[in-house]
């Protein structure tokens, strides 16, 4: 769940949060038993910020003969920081909040324990997790790829796309609302009507001014994702299945881009940059329609109070079934842990029914199915949040894998000229392809 947590980025400060306790098993403290002291990290982004220690404090009371040494601070500066203390094999937290983004490098260094054994010891059941939360979690050394091989993670959140949509925005259009079965194509005529100058006109009116737009109708966020999920639903692919080089030079991909690139034309879509002094630009109503996840869902419900708002599934493409990205942050341990024991009493129960249920309630959907009831209680809106869970059954990795940074910079990067209408899009999935390429084949 990287998107809104980016604000996390702002903070330049370490933040060490003390907690004071001991740890034992459910089965009661030992007599002499030694207190254990583990390292235990996290990246700040709120509301966590502010349970994370609670939740620390409370595994404390439960498990008195471990002590938790909490640390709060910077995406950057917890998964960069870990590398270079890794390689001086000292300073690596015990336990550590596990973002998509960078497990499969932290895994490919050596620097995650395999949980298999673990889950065979105990006869943890990975059933009661979402699918995909679990295949997220897994890292293929030989393929370099993040779905399969071995358990480098237990799952904390369970994300998805979904489509956002101003139910104002449509009223005033007299259009109707998005809904299960909506196609992509009806997307883009729906975007076009809802995307307005100062003075009301849309693309297709006379008079259309677009250099005053008043609201943009489609907004896709992380738009990597969204442009897989566009790629993936047409029958196409970004990434060829052996993880080896780049197909979105090929016909179901270019053909994708070129239905994107019509939108930038149109201005139905905002040029790169243009929304980028919005710290949300569903919230500000400059937007219609957004491509977000689902982690956003209560946070609209709590934020948005000016315009009436729902979700609608990821539309179907052209391959006749919707396709919908999902990822998962998670929760490792250090390879090379001291006491890998007490490590794995902190990992499993911060994906047990107590923890996973308080987070579910002030955060966003667990992974784990049975709290999933606690992300919906005391919510009324969205009216349509059951298709969060609905929808589970058509969500698939993120095509994540070593360099995965490098090739979705390269995308944004190569793509960013198509939108400008600088290169047609045959040209620019050439180029992005080759830029692909290169990074996949370097070591």
């Amino acid at each position: 769940m990287r998107r809104r947590w980016l604000v996390a980025l702002a903070l330049s400060a370490l933040i060490l949060l003390p907690i004071q306790g001991t740890y034992a098993a459910h089965r009661g403290v030992r007599a002499g038993a030694t207190t254990v002291t583990l390292s235990f990290a996290t990246y700040a982004f709120d509301p966590w910020s502010k349970i994370f220690p609670q939740m620390a404090a409370q595994f404390e009371k439960e498990h008195p003969t471990i002590k938790l040494k909490v640390v709060v601070t910077t995406w950057n500066t917890l998964y960069t920081k870990m590398q270079a203390e890794a390689m001086a094999h000292q300073g690596v937290p015990d336990v550590f909040i596990m973002d998509p983004a960078v497990l499969a490098i932290l895994a490919d260094r050596g620097i995650l324990m395999p949980l298999d054994n673990f889950i065979q010891a105990h006869h943890m059941d990975l059933s009661q997790f979402y699918a995909n939360s679990i295949t997220d979690s897994r890292y293929n050394t030989s393929a370099r790829t993040i779905g399969s091989g071995n358990l480098y993670a237990l799952p904390l959140t369970n994300d998805q796309d979904e489509l956002f949509f101003s139910q104002t925005a449509f009223d005033k259009a007299h259009l109707a609302y998005p809904q299960e079965g909506w196609t992509w194509d009806k997307l883009r005529n729906a975007a076009i009507k809802l995307t307005l100058d100062r003075a009301g006109r849309n693309p297709t009116q006379a008079g259309f001014d677009a250099n005053h737009i008043a609201q943009y109708g489609l907004n896709i966020n992380d738009g990597n994702r969204g442009i897989l999920e566009l790629i993936q639903g047409a029958g196409g692919a970004i990434i060829s299945s052996d993880y080896k080089r780049s197909v979105i030079d090929q016909p179901p991909a270019v053909k994708t881009i070129a239905w994107l690139a019509s939108l930038y034309k149109m201005h139905v879509i905002a040029p790169p940059g243009a929304l980028a002094a919005l710290s949300d630009a569903f919230i500000a109503g400059k937007v219609a329609m957004s491509l977000d996840g689902d982690w956003q869902v209560n946070y609209y419900a709590d934020t948005i109070k000016k315009f009436k708002w729902d979700i609608a599934p990821v539309p179907i493409g052209p391959a006749g079934k919707p396709y919908v990205i999902g990822d998962t942050n998670s929760w490792s341990i250090y390879a090379h842990t001291q006491h890998p024991n007490e490590a794995w009493e902190l990992l499993s129960w911060l994906v047990g029914q107590e923890a996973m249920t308080k987070y579910a309630a002030q955060i966003g959907l667990p992974s784990l199915k049975s709290a999933a009831y606690a992300w919906s209680a005391g919510y009324k809106a969205p009216a349509h949040r059951a298709l969060v869970l609905k929808w589970m059954r058509w969500t698939h990795n993120n095509q994540e894998g070593l360099h995965e940074n490098e090739w979705r910079t390269a995308v944004d990067q190569n793509l960013q000229a198509v939108w400008l209408g600088k290169v047609s899009p045959e040209q620019g999935a050439k180029t992005t392809a080759a830029a692909i390429d290169r990074i996949l084949q370097s070591p």
